[in-house]
């Protein structure tokens, strides 16, 4: 087995930062009960609460609910997928000399995901097919150590199920359930009816 070079030129995507100095003077002049506060505090509560956001989808089987309906976030256990099926344990490879696949003994062969969904009827906003949820690398790292030490906790996930019908029947339910407590208020077992 050939060892990747460390040192050999690498790809970088560009982005652009969105927290830049002009949205947080926009922000200050539409609510001015927070231009008493610096633009890194400002910063900082940001970050402070996607970690919180972040910390809950990893503590809550069923995930999160983003703010102004804009979809929902939760960890999923699912089957590998047949189209990667060289899964390289990359260290333990350059270690050996051989390749060595990595079989995620640890979660029964299971693989972790973080699964974004805005596609129920509830999440119908402009343009949301344009929306897409990509989870920062604090995140992922904190996510995949919470999957390994409590694996069988997160929901499985069938790879060819769409994710919007998991939460379909759940909305259904919890509707039938609303209606039939409204129709339970007046009900009395022992009045008789006409």
């Amino acid at each position: 087995m050939r060892a990747p070079d460390l040192n050999a030129p690498r790809f970088r995507y560009k982005f652009k930062d969105i927290l830049t100095k002009e949205l947080i003077k926009a922000f200050k002049e539409k609510y001015p009960q927070y231009s008493e506060y610096d633009t890194k505090d400002l910063i900082e509560a940001i970050k402070q609460h996607n970690l919180a956001i972040a910390d809950e989808i990893m503590n809550n089987r069923d995930g999160v609910e983003f703010q102004s309906n804009l979809g929902y976030s939760f960890i999923g256990m699912t089957a590998p997928s047949k189209k990667n099926k060289k899964n390289i344990a990359w260290g333990k490879s350059v270690k050996l000399g051989i390749k060595v696949m990595h079989k995620n003994w640890d979660t029964d062969n299971k693989v972790g995901k973080i699964f974004y969904c805005n596609y129920g009827n509830r999440y119908r906003f402009e343009n949301r097919q344009l929306w897409s949820f990509s989870a920062a690398r604090p995140f992922t790292r904190a996510a995949s150590e919470a999957i390994l030490k409590n694996w069988r906790n997160y929901i499985m996930v069938d790879p060819n199920q769409y994710i919007w019908k998991l939460f379909e029947s759940h909305r259904k339910k919890d509707k039938m359930i609303k209606i039939t407590k409204k129709n339970l208020v007046d009900y009395n077992e022992f009045e008789l009816g006409d």
